[in-house]
């Protein structure tokens, strides 16, 4: 999976990435529905973990974990490659049917790419 950091090396530190949900929560930026969702997650894990039912945890925990996800890709710095293209826009193209890649200021479409490469 692509992120900001794989995108563009070192435009993406640790110091500005929000690690854990609180951080990701603290940051003013942040969409509301997208933080509304993570409470209530987190809210949900929270009673599944208090009745000891920790399949339901696990799962809901894999939904804050993909939500967290997106929040850093919302969260990213708005820097860009040299075309104008944010990395933060670069970053949600993460999927084999939808794969870009910046290398060196400049970005690049590996989609067909990856339908031919084992």
């Amino acid at each position: 999976q692509l992120s900001a950091s794989d995108a563009h090396p070192g435009s993406w530190s640790s110091s500005n990435q929000a690690s854990t949900l609180a951080d990701v929560l603290r940051e003013r930026n942040l969409d509301l529905d997208l933080r509304t969702r993570l409470q209530a997650l987190e809210t949900q894990k929270r009673v599944a973990l208090d009745v000891e039912d920790y399949s339901q945890a696990q799962k809901v925990k894999a939904q804050v974990d993909s939500l967290l996800a997106q929040a850093r890709v919302q969260l990213a710095p708005q820097e860009k490659a040299d075309g104008g293209i944010p990395l933060s826009e670069v970053a949600r193209h993460n999927k084999p049917h939808d794969c870009w890649i910046a290398l060196q200021g400049k970005v690049y479409d590996l989609t067909d790419h990856l339908l031919h490469h084992p």
